[in-house]
């Protein structure tokens, strides 16, 4: 199987929808039983949004991508490449929020980089929505 083929891409839209359903589970468990300050627990929640909102981007793509007989060689291109560089990102961010303990110090948690995850979510989530909307064409 071809890293083209339909099949190969929703399988990667799978993994990633697990990504971040464990990663969402995670943080709002970090969440509920930490007492985090204020900076860093609104951080931790937005985050947490934001994978949601990625979340059901990529179910929504995955189905829609079951649902289509016929999609064109260059989407298949693009989505290929997308969910590749997007399943790396996704699995660091998740060894990150593995890594957040109940004794992790605020301060080691970087805020700069969680804006920085929440920037790369929002983007993918909107390129698997507009994906999305082209299938519907």
């Amino acid at each position: 199987m071809d890293g083209f083929s339909i099949a190969s891409i929703t399988a990667t839209c799978r993994t990633l929808s697990h990504r971040a359903l464990s990663a969402t589970v995670e943080l709002d468990e970090i969440l509920q039983r930490s007492t985090i300050p204020i900076p860093w627990s609104q951080k931790l929640a937005s985050l947490s949004a934001k994978l949601e909102q990625f979340k059901k981007s990529v179910e929504d793509l995955q189905q829609k991508l079951d649902a289509n007989a016929v999609v064109s060689g260059g989407l298949k291109r693009m989505l290929s490449a997308a969910l590749q560089e997007c399943d790396g990102a996704a699995a660091v961010l998740s060894k990150q929020v593995k890594r957040i303990g109940p004794q992790t110090a605020p301060e080691a948690i970087d805020l700069s980089v969680i804006s920085q995850y929440e920037y790369l979510l929002e983007s993918f989530t909107k390129l698997f929505v507009f994906s999305r909307e082209l299938l519907l064409l």
